[in-house]
This record gives C-alpha cells, sequence and structure tokens, in this order.
C-alpha cells in the first residue's frame, strides 16, 4: 500500500500542471496506464491479488479500500482541473484499473493495440464526443484466440476423463483458488489415475485454462440473458434491470468470479503463460460485448 501511494504521489505531477485543459485528458491517461504496466507493475498486480482475498477470505478489506482511495483522489483532481465532474473520479479509477489489466497480463502488440483502444474509449465517453471506434474490439477477438486448443482426444478413449479432469479443476479453484491446484489433488477430486492429467493435457496451466472456461460456461447463461431482456435497449434499462440480476448471485458465484480473477493472476506470474492470461481476459470481455450488444447506443 505505501509502494502504491508513492507511484500515485509520483503521478499527480500529472495533475498540476497549470494550463491543463480537457482535450488533455486522453495523454493522462495513456501515461497512468503505461505507468501502471511498467513502473507500477508489481504493485498493480498486489492491490489485484488483495481484492481478490477480500472477497474469497474477508481479509484486507481496509487495504482494498486504501488502495483504491489513492486513485480515487488522482483522478478527482486532474478532473477538477480539466473542468470535469469531479464526481466521476471512482468510475474513472476503477475503469483505468480494469484496462490497465491488459497490459499487466500481456505484453505483446495485440494486447498494446487493445489497450490503446480501449483508452481511447474512455477518453471519448468523459469528453462526450463520438467514439473513435464502435463496437467490439477487434483485437479483443484477436486476443480471445490465443487460449490453447481444447484437448484432442484419440479415437477409442472414454471422452468423459478429459471433462472429470476439467471438472475436478475447476471445482478446486472456485473452493480454494488456483494455488491448491496440483495434479495429485485433480485426479484424486476427479477419481482418475495421476498419469491420466498428464497423458491428457501437455501441461497443468493448459488444465488451468480449459478449467476457466468450464467456469466462464457455468456462469455464462447470466450474461447471456443480456440478449434475452427485449426491454434493456436502454442504458437506463441496463441499470436498473439487467444490473441486479448480475449482482444477485449466490456465494458460489460470486466465488467462480473471483476464480477467473485468480487463474489469470496465476497464469501472469510465468512468462510463457501470459499469452494465455491475457486470452482469459479477452474470453471475459465477450461478457461486456455480449450486455453492450442489448442497448441502442451502444
Amino acid at each position: 500500500c505505501d509502494r502504491n501511494a508513492a507511484l500515485w504521489a509520483r503521478r499527480a505531477g500529472l495533475s498540476t500542471h497549470a494550463t491543463l485543459r480537457a482535450d488533455d485528458l486522453p495523454a493522462i491517461l495513456h501515461a497512468v496506464a503505461a505507468d501502471t504496466v511498467a513502473a507500477g507493475r508489481t504493485e498493480a498486480l498486489a492491490g489485484w491479488i488483495c481484492q481478490t482475498q477480500a472477497v474469497r477470505h474477508g481479509l484486507y478489506h481496509g487495504a482494498a479500500r486504501r488502495w483504491h482511495a489513492e486513485g480515487i483522489r488522482f483522478w478527482q483532481d486532474v478532473l477538477s482541473a480539466t473542468r470535469l465532474d469531479p464526481a466521476l473520479a471512482p468510475g474513472v479509477s476503477a475503469a483505468l484499473t480494469g484496462v490497465s489489466r491488459i497490459g499487466l497480463l500481456g505484453n505483446d502488440p495485440v494486447a498494446a493495440a487493445w489497450l490503446h483502444d480501449m483508452l481511447q474509449r474512455m477518453a471519448d465517453r468523459l469528453l462526450r464526443r463520438p467514439l473513435t471506434r464502435r463496437g467490439d474490439s477487434p483485437w479483443r477477438a484477436l486476443k480471445e484466440q490465443d487460449l490453447p486448443p481444447l484437448p484432442q482426444i484419440e479415437a477409442g478413449e472414454a471422452l468423459s476423463t478429459p471433462d472429470r479432469i476439467i471438472d475436478a479443476a475447476a471445482r478446486i479453484i472456485v473452493e480454494t483458488g488456483p494455488d491448491a491446484l496440483t495434479h495429485r489433488a485433480i485426479a484424486e477430486r476427479a477419481g482418475v489415475s495421476l498419469s491420466s492429467t498428464t497423458h491428457h493435457f501437455a501441461s497443468l496451466q493448459d488444465i488451468l485454462a480449459s478449467a476457466f472456461r468450464h467456469i466462464y460456461d457455468s456462469v455464462r447463461p447470466k450474461s447471456d440473458a443480456a440478449t434475452d431482456l427485449a426491454e434493456a435497449k436502454t442504458m437506463e434499462a441496463l441499470v436498473d434491470e439487467l444490473a441486479p440480476k448480475f449482482h444477485s448471485g449466490t456465494y458460489t458465484a460470486e466465488r467462480e468470479v473471483m476464480a477467473k480473477d485468480e487463474i489469470m493472476l496465476a497464469a501472469a506470474r510465468r512468462r510463457e503463460t501470459q499469452a494465455i492470461a491475457t486470452g482469459l481476459l479477452a474470453s471475459v470481455g465477450r461478457t461486456s460485448t455480449l450486455m453492450l450488444d442489448a442497448l441502442e447506443d451502444k
């Protein structure tokens, strides 16, 4: 928390320039995102972990609030200096935290293009100007393709074994988090031999990615509800009618949401799996796309 506060104090120079104008907002958004991905990567990842632990175990609630407070104060100053509404600061802070995770998880040209696209959209919305690009981000869709293919089962093999392995891994992740995932734990939970887990999957990371999609598919019907609500054609309908349905989930559903974040964090810790981590984040973006497609003004 202290290191995170120091980062925001260093960024304060962006908000104190005497001649700041609203047109400077895109540059400030890009500067903070770039600094978060580079100089502040360790602190940002630690903050993300802190947030998941606050939900999963009830720990670190105070630290999580303090973490967010630093960014909110910064954006209040920026919005005031650029003559925009400082009441938007919590939303700007939260949105930039989410957008910056694209760069935290992956360091490649496609991820960089997706990050730039999202920052541009944020600036367009805040400045109330026409969107530079409408519709789904092509780079989000491209990153989703980075997910490894489903395991290919040889002819004659029982199709249920890989499914049992994936289901067991998903249950372990939801209950205790991805750090508890081992080949032995998965085999015991699935009721299969230890060798089966390595026979059907090249690595534990492949099981991790497949388990993520299994968890994602289990909660995706809630996101698909966005396309089923004929009345959800305006932002007001989204806020008043659709959003409560997403926030009325069970404790298990909340654990599933946190499990997604934990899987992405686990994949981001190793350079060889960062592409998977960004691909997983891109697949989450599909939910947002479905929700926005239900609106007349996308």
